[in-house]
């Protein structure tokens, strides 16, 4: 069984999260959420609450195939975060998944993960790119997932289901 690790922050874009969680599980991928702050409730852009499964630091990236970054407004207070920094790095080189949506990938932005990919973002940071992304809602580009915001969220969530799970996925939606 495939391991996808979905980080939440406060004011994570909820639709974006739990989509993606809810259908990662239903195509059968072992799903954990771990949270960048210091408490497992982590409150999104809209006011609702969820309970990470535990804090980032306390768990090993060894122990997943793929990592999902939500979007919203609190991607801009991880920007420069070495931990997360050091995750996403160590998953890409080590070809693992690194999925992101909306805002988020400017972390792999500030990675330098994004020069020379296609990838999708919100509008919002398109002006904070070195490359201009795809005016697409979902781009795969190898081992990288993006998506360019919460109207792509149930989309690019099949599209990581589908690159965990190796095929086409029937998730009862």
């Amino acid at each position: 069984m495939k391991r996808c690790l979905v980080v939440l922050f406060s004011d994570f874009e909820e639709i974006e999260a739990v989509v993606s969680v809810d259908i990662l599980r239903r195509a059968g991928v072992a799903v954990t959420t771990a949270t960048m702050g210091n408490k497992l409730l982590v409150v999104g852009a809209h006011g609702i609450g969820v309970v990470a499964d535990g804090l980032i630091e306390n768990f090993d990236e060894g122990d997943f195939d793929a990592i999902l970054i939500p979007g919203g407004a609190g991607v801009f207070p991880l920007r420069g975060n070495e931990k997360l920094q050091q995750l996403v790095t160590s998953f890409s080189h080590g070809r693992k998944l690194v999925a992101a949506i909306c805002a988020a990938p400017i972390l792999l932005e500030d990675a330098k993960l994004l020069k020379g990919r296609k990838y999708a973002a919100h509008p919002c940071i398109h002006g904070a790119l070195s490359e201009p992304p795809q005016e697409k809602p979902v781009v795969e580009d190898g081992n990288l997932i993006t998506a360019n915001g919460p109207r792509a969220a149930i989309d690019f969530a099949l599209a990581v289901a589908k690159y965990l799970t190796g095929g086409p996925v029937a998730v009862g939606i």
